[in-house]
């Protein structure tokens, strides 16, 4: 029973590569992390650099220095396995913290009449 990886040398399937392809071409994304990767592919880099594109933040996640080392704006150092579940748990804590921060911030400023001027308006203006 072959797992669901691409062992080393080998090329990734094309719907793959299409896959990831289609979805760069939708835009940046807000963070990228590029996990256990020796990142000597050149289609590896361009994943990242383009997935990130925009200040988004790029975590590099792997014991080793790698090429793209120098692009990230956040490098961790430890193996994927443990690094991984801690990052994610971060990202989901600051996601909340920041949805609630948008939230309040929406809540008072519609009790100070901020909004007023968009609910106001007449069809013609």
């Amino acid at each position: 029973m072959r797992p669901g990886v691409v062992w080393f040398g080998e090329q990734l399937p094309w719907n793959e590569l299409e896959r990831v392809e289609n979805f760069l071409d939708g835009g940046a994304c807000d963070v990228v992390i590029v996990a256990g990767t020796t990142a000597t592919f050149g289609y590896i880099i361009d994943w990242a650099l383009r997935a990130s594109r925009d200040c988004a933040e790029l975590i590099e996640v792997n014991p080793e220095e790698t090429v793209l080392s120098r692009f990230a704006t956040r490098l961790v150092r430890e193996a994927a396995a443990i690094a991984l579940p801690r990052i994610v748990e971060h990202l989901i804590n600051r996601d909340a913290l920041q949805w609630q921060e948008c939230r309040l911030r929406f809540h008072q400023s519609s009790r100070h009449g901020c909004l007023h001027s968009l609910t106001d308006r007449q069809p013609n203006d």
